[in-house]
């Protein structure tokens, strides 16, 4: 269950039975199973976890609880029905790790590599074909130059503001870019290890989804987007990340149990 800290905002957000159920501490036990079920009339189609008893009845987990998947025995609050815990055997952790492993495309192979620091070959383009917009803003100043240049117009202040901005996206986007290729070149990652939070990022016009692992953060590259429903919070990972630019690379469940 959650500290102290977290008790009070887990009773507004589940008031239903929650304080009873922590004024009692009284669990129940029962047989059940914990699966990926997809979640209902939600576009694009996406799942969640979801804990399944014998009667058909979905328990949900309790925040910063997480279990494999599979059937188990498994303790619950009988008034809010929030699952804090269970008895899962050893190999069910190996079938939530090779989950999450399928949802990243990794095969045995990628797996070995990582855990030697290399970049599998050919994972740069599966991983990070985003970074290559950046060359879009390390050149999209110079046709406004040139066209200011060959007009022979004097520049007012508003073209010189705009061009320093052009030019000052420009370079960003190359220095990010070069710092991307140097990691490629030379093939090594690196790993930050700790509990894995999934968190989103929603902006005016689209949303996105971070990890954040040992207080280091990571955005996930649209090839990724399925990877986020198979992640249970507070699950211990290793994130492999590239050493130079920071850019995710993939995402390993409990390494040392593997």
């Amino acid at each position: 269950m959650p500290s102290g800290a977290d008790l009070g905002e887990l009773t507004r957000e589940f008031p239903e039975g929650l304080a009873a159920d922590l004024a009692e501490c009284r669990v129940v036990s029962v047989e059940g199973t914990v699966r990926l079920e997809p979640v209902p009339v939600v576009t694009p189609p996406t799942q969640r976890w979801v804990v399944r008893l014998d009667d058909g009845e979905a328990l949900a987990l309790a925040p910063e609880v997480c279990l494999p998947p599979g059937r188990q025995r498994l303790y619950f609050l009988p008034r809010s029905r929030l699952v804090v815990g269970g008895e899962p055997r050893p190999e069910q952790w190996g079938e939530y790790r090779s989950l999450v492993l399928r949802a990243q495309h990794l095969e045995t192979a990628d797996v070995g590599a990582l855990r030697a620091g290399r970049l599998p070959p050919g994972f740069a383009a599966r991983r990070f074909p985003v970074v290559w917009w950046w060359w879009l803003l390390a050149l999209l100043w110079l046709p406004w130059a040139l066209g200011l240049g060959l007009a022979g117009v004097s520049p007012t202040w508003d073209s010189v503001v705009f061009t320093v901005a052009l030019c000052g996206a420009g370079l960003w986007g190359a220095h990010r870019l070069l710092r991307v290729h140097r990691d490629v070149g030379r093939g090594a990652v690196t790993f930050v290890d700790g509990p894995v939070h999934v968190r989103v990022v929603i902006g005016r016009y689209h949303l996105h989804y971070e990890l954040v692992v040992g207080g280091a953060r990571f955005r996930l590259p649209r090839s990724d987007m399925e990877l986020v429903p198979t992640l249970q919070t507070c699950t211990p990972s290793r994130v492999y990340q590239t050493p130079t630019s920071k850019l995710f690379v993939a995402i390993d469940p409990h390494p040392e149990s593997a």
